[in-house]
This record gives structure tokens, C-alpha cells and sequence, in this order.
């Protein structure tokens, strides 16, 4: 489901041609985060964009948004999957104060960076 999403949304954002880049993943080991790792990789990528003047997108989680939105990412689509559509039987006993049986949604962002044009 989300691999068909995420297809779906390439060849949609694809179909003008030119150049583009997908980001599949940025991860920073949980001991680096909040010392700029992830900022400064994303920003690696944006100012590729801007130089070669093309976008980038990315397939995100609803956890990761705020750190691409914070390097110039904007929403241009979301994914929301109710996960009990998925579940033949769910034998879990109370997870984080949900019902007994309910899995509840995940969410994905489609994200897209815009280059910022050379003057």
C-alpha cells in the first residue's frame, strides 16, 4: 500500500521531466540528534537543488515532517492508513492507553522542496 503510494506520487511528480531528486531516508543515530546532523544533511540536499535548480520529495512519516519543513519541505499530499483494515485479529493486550484490539492510523506526508531561484 504505501510502496503503490509512493509510486504513485513519483510518476505524478515526474511526469513534467527534468531533473529531481527522491530522498529516500535521512536517519540520525539517536545519540547525534539535536546537534544539527540532520539539519546539516538536509541542507546538503537543498542546496544541491538549488544549484541545479530541480526539487526534491520525499515519502515521509508524520515523526520526520517537522525537521524537513524546518529546511523549506512543504506537504503536498498525505497517506492515511487505518492499520485495523489490516489486521485479520489483533491479540495485543493495552498499548498506550488504546482499546484492547485497536491498532489505530499511521500517517506518511508527501513533502516536496522547491529550489530557490538564482537571481
Amino acid at each position: 500500500l504505501v510502496s503503490d503510494d509512493r509510486g504513485k506520487w513519483g510518476m505524478d511528480l515526474n511526469a513534467h521531466g527534468g531533473e529531481n531528486m527522491y530522498i529516500f531516508d535521512i536517519c540520525v543515530d539517536r545519540l547525534d540528534q539535536r546537534k544539527g546532523v540532520g539539519s546539516a544533511l538536509l541542507k546538503f540536499r537543498t542546496d544541491r537543488c538549488d544549484a541545479h535548480q530541480c526539487y526534491a520529495w520525499v515519502h515521509s512519516s508524520m515523526a520526520r515532517y517537522p525537521a524537513f519543513r524546518k529546511a523549506g519541505f512543504r506537504e503536498i499530499g498525505r497517506l492515511d492508513v487505518d492499520l485495523n483494515d489490516y489486521a485479520d485479529s489483533v491479540e495485543w493486550v493495552n498499548f498506550e492507553g488504546r482499546e484492547r484490539g485497536v491498532l489505530g492510523n499511521i500517517h506518511f506526508r508527501h513533502i516536496k522542496y522547491e529550489p530557490k531561484h538564482r537571481v
